[in-house]
């Protein structure tokens, strides 16, 4: 998480949503290195490694609480996976949405969600039956 937050403080990106940081950071870097994943990248390459902690989020969340939620109780060397970097953001990348042989080298998996304000509705607590 070390190089997590080195490139969130470096960008500013705490505020950006996360679809912000595939449309403005992932893909611009990537479409002229053969449209690779961004992790592929000669000079993030380095920064990788085996992943032990899958990361779940909402592309539609703040790209600052997925990277708070993965260095939560962390030591800095802690390697997580996190989509929008490990797969290919360019169309016909059907092979990286197959996460089985990732998710098995796995121990944990955190799930990034923000706060909900105020109290749940009826309606709320109903979704999803």
């Amino acid at each position: 998480v070390d190089f997590l937050l080195a490139l969130t403080f470096a960008l500013n990106m705490w505020e950006w949503m996360t679809w912000e940081v595939v449309q403005y950071l992932v893909k611009p870097v990537t479409e002229g290195e053969g449209r690779c994943r961004f992790a592929h990248l000669p000079y993030i390459r380095p920064y990788t490694g085996a992943a032990t902690i899958f990361m779940s989020h909402c592309w539609g969340a703040r790209w600052g609480d997925l990277v708070a939620a993965a260095c939560a109780g962390s030591d800095m060397r802690r390697v997580v996976w996190i989509d929008v970097f490990a797969v290919r953001q360019w169309p016909g990348n059907g092979a990286d949405l197959d996460f089985r042989g990732m998710l098995a080298g796995c121990t944990a998996a955190i799930v990034a969600a923000a706060p909900i304000e105020g109290q749940l509705t009826e309606e709320d607590q109903r979704w999803g039956e």
